[in-house]
């Protein structure tokens, strides 16, 4: 295995811990890009003694460490923001990907995440789009998969009216009746059993990895998952 891949589990196993990691003086100057291309530069920061790197690359872990903490702060404010919403007007829903793995790690700024993803019943999203309206949260698109809303301050939301991307055919059965794989976290927020969850993780890496691939996060999620 390449040398500073092994650096990088290490530290993320100790940023996991809350340790500082015990590695070798890190040379290697793509170091930082691999950790970034990963969506992980942020979560091992706390890991890195100073000593180990050199000043620039510290810094750019540095950077990310406090970029991951604001966005998350911001992203978690819309989904207590969003849980009200809908609770308030009796909507049933599910949190998906990384708004529910956030929860897995220590800290939630340790799982960062692109956009908000909550997953309603078809029947609902007329309302939810009046709803979001009278918030002022702002429709930017709408597709047959999931229609995307502007909050502010950067964060954007993608409402679901079902679970599948029809990437590929052979998974339609996965997504028949999703909601029978639900169980009530309140009267109308709902979590996914975690086995469904995790068949659900596959399925979105799968359709990752026939597009763009997928990174070192994805494959942590999985295994916090499975240890979960």
């Amino acid at each position: 295995m390449d040398f500073s891949l092994k650096q990088m589990f290490e530290l993320v196993k100790a940023a996991l811990n809350g340790e500082k990691a015990n590695i070798d003086f890190i040379s290697d100057s793509n170091f930082y890009n691999i950790a970034q291309e990963n969506g992980i530069s942020g979560l091992i920061f706390p890991a890195l003694d100073p000593n180990q790197v050199p000043e620039s690359i510290f810094q750019d872990f540095q950077k990310d460490f406090y970029e991951y903490l604001a966005k998350d702060s911001k992203q978690m404010s819309v989904v207590k923001r969003i849980k009200n919403l809908l609770n308030e007007n009796q909507i049933t829903h599910i949190f998906l990907k990384g708004t529910y793995l956030k929860s897995l790690y220590p800290d939630s700024y340790m799982r960062s995440m692109g956009d908000i993803d909550v997953l309603v019943k078809a029947e609902d999203l007329t309302k939810v789009h009046q709803i979001f309206e009278s918030d002022k949260i702002k429709l930017v698109s709408t597709s047959p998969n999931h229609d995307i809303f502007n909050a502010g301050r950067g964060v954007c939301i993608e409402v679901h009216p079902k679970l599948d991307s029809e990437f590929n055919g052979k998974y339609k059965g996965l997504f028949a009746d999703v909601w029978k794989w639900a169980k009530p976290l309140t009267t109308y927020q709902y979590q996914f059993q975690p086995e469904y969850h995790l068949v659900y993780l596959f399925y979105h890496s799968a359709k990752h990895i026939s597009g763009s691939g997928i990174g070192f996060r994805s494959i942590l999620d999985l295994g916090l998952l499975v240890e979960k």
